[in-house]
C-alpha cells in the first residue's frame, strides 16, 4: 500500500497518532509514504508512522541548489534536505526499505555550480538510498512554462520521455553516488 501526498508528513501529531492507532489495529500492513517534503520530515513523526506500518519514504530533493529550488518553489533548502535525510537514515534498514529520492536534471538555467550543488548534496546524503532521476519536461500552461519562454527557453513537454536522461558525465555521476560513494579525492577530482 502506498500514499502519495506531498502534505502527509504536515498533518498535526494528534492527527498522525490517531492514523497510526487506526492503521495498525485495523489495517495492519505495511505503508509507503511517496511525495515527503524535507521540510516536514521530523524523527519523532516517523516513530509514530513507522510503528504504524511505514517501511518505505519517497522524498524529492530535485536539486541540490538553492537558486534551482527557488526557481522549482520548493521551500526546503539543502540543509533542510541533508537533515531530512539523516532523519530518514535512522529508520533504515533496520525498519525501512531503503528510501528512494527525486533529482531533476537538464534544466536549461543550471549552471554547472548548480549541478555540482546537487551532486555535493547527493554525496552528503546518508547511504543507503536509491535515485529516480528525471529529466526536466515541462507541464503545459504551468508557472515553469511561463518562466522558461520567459527566458526563451525551449523545453520539450511532459508528453516526451522524462525518464529519457541525455548521456553526460554529471548524470553518470548521479547513478555512481546512488551506489558507491566515492573516496572524497576522487569525487573533486571528478568535478573538476
Amino acid at each position: 500500500m502506498s500514499f502519495h501526498d506531498d502534505s502527509f508528513m504536515a498533518i498535526s501529531y494528534e492527527e498522525l497518532e490517531k492514523f497510526a492507532e487506526l492503521w495498525r489495529s485495523e489495517v495492519g500492513i505495511p505503508f509507503a509514504l511517496y511525495g515527503v517534503i524535507p521540510n516536514y520530515v521530523k524523527k519523532s513523526k516517523f516513530e509514530i508512522l513507522t510503528w504504524a506500518g511505514m517501511n518505505r519514504v519517497r522524498m524529492g530533493i530535485q536539486s541540490g541548489s538553492e537558486e534551482i529550488l527557488e526557481f522549482y518553489k520548493r521551500p526546503s533548502p539543502p540543509k533542510k534536505i541533508l537533515a531530512a535525510g539523516r532523519v530518514i537514515s535512522e529508520f533504515t534498514p533496520k525498519y525501512h526499505i531503503p528510501p528512494a529520492y527525486d533529482i531533476i536534471m537538464d534544466n536549461p538555467i543550471e549552471t554547472r555550480q548548480d549541478v555540482v550543488d546537487t551532486l555535493e548534496l547527493l554525496y552528503e546524503m546518508p547511504r543507503p538510498y536509491t535515485l529516480l532521476i528525471y529529466s526536466l519536461k515541462i507541464i503545459p500552461n504551468t508557472d515553469l512554462e511561463k518562466a522558461m519562454k520567459e527566458r526563451g527557453l525551449d523545453v520539450e513537454a511532459i508528453d516526451s520521455s522524462y525518464l529519457s536522461i541525455p548521456p553526460r558525465a554529471a548524470n553518470l555521476l548521479l547513478y555512481v553516488l546512488a551506489v558507491w560513494p566515492p573516496p572524497r579525492w576522487l569525487f573533486e577530482r571528478w568535478l573538476r
